[in-house]
């Protein structure tokens, strides 16, 4: 495989990246480094190999059997009774769980613009809403994706820019890294919403949407790993980011550190990466959304998604 479709392929899968790293993942992270600095970096390491192994498994259903996750559960349930009420359930999880992550991704992406320029926060969300509406409008998935893997590069280096400021010492981001521990009463709770905005379950079905079974596994897995590995490193790089604040956080707040300690640059790379996790998020939860809907009832995906 050539360098030039290596790039292309980790751009295409990063939208997967797009999808988990939203305003959730980086209220929960920040806030996971306010509280207690780098200790549960290793529960981001968990989820990240989670969601990888989850992913992976998803897309290479779809390339050996050409059917997609959604489809393949539907011919599982075809000859059964209870086939409508099983494909109604899982497409109410799917519909349910993007509407409530959507509107946080409208309001995370509101909130990133608002560190950085006075703006109306109505007329911000219909702005990123029509803008996100109009990128859904391409014919392409596989443009779309693209699009979206730029964003969340240029996204991610921002947030691994900002963690280097930050100048983590090194025998603790490794300790929370590799030695899992519960420092305080509410790490539990944290942990569990740092994988629970990692691995999210409406991402299985993009994922498998977008995989075609003439794609090689040994491609897919390429671009998958480093797609989401990559994602991952950013998760732990905003988690890193929020260990500078001192009180309770909030993003004003770490928006407040990060330019006293970095200089004015901290606070426009937290709303930029802030707004730029939101923006990619609310594009990829109805595109997942669609693929569930289309692969679940539909008769396969519309061609031109493939080109």
């Amino acid at each position: 495989m050539s360098a030039k479709k290596r790039i292309l392929s980790i751009l295409f899968w990063s939208v997967i990246s797009a999808a988990f790293i939203g305003p959730g993942t980086v209220t929960t992270a920040a806030s996971s480094g306010a509280s207690y600095g780098m200790a549960l970096l290793w529960a981001l390491l968990f989820s990240t190999l989670a969601c990888l192994l989850l992913q992976e498994a998803a897309a290479r259903i779809s390339i050996v059997t050409g059917k997609n996750l959604g489809q393949s559960i539907a011919d599982y349930f075809r000859n059964r009774s209870s086939k409508t009420l099983i494909l109604l359930l899982v497409l109410g999880a799917i519909l349910v769980g993007t509407a409530a992550y959507e509107m946080g991704n409208l309001l995370g992406a509101v909130e990133g613009i608002k560190l950085i320029f006075d703006i109306p926060p109505y007329l911000l969300v219909l702005i990123i809403g029509a803008v996100a509406s109009a990128l859904l409008s391409i014919p392409s998935l596989r443009i779309v994706s693209t699009i979206l893997g730029m964003l969340v590069v240029i996204m991610g280096v921002g947030f691994l820019i900002t963690a280097i400021m930050v100048k983590p010492a090194l025998p603790e981001l490794l300790k929370g890294t590799f030695i899992p521990s519960f420092p305080g009463p509410q790490a539990g709770m944290l942990v569990l919403a740092l994988i629970g905005t990692t691995i999210v379950p409406y991402n299985l079905f993009l994922g498998s949407g977008l995989s075609k079974p003439g794609q090689s596994v040994k491609e897919m897995r390429f671009g998958l790993t480093i797609a989401i590995v990559l994602g991952g490193i950013f998760s732990m790089a905003v988690l890193i980011a929020g260990s500078a604040i001192t009180g309770e956080f909030s993003f004003e707040a770490l928006g407040g550190v990060l330019q006293e300690r970095v200089g004015v640059a901290g606070k426009y790379l937290l709303g930029f990466g802030l707004f730029a996790a939101g923006f990619t998020s609310a594009v990829t939860a109805p595109l997942a959304a669609a693929v569930t809907l289309s692969s679940l009832f539909g008769n396969g995906q519309n061609a031109n998604w493939g080109s």
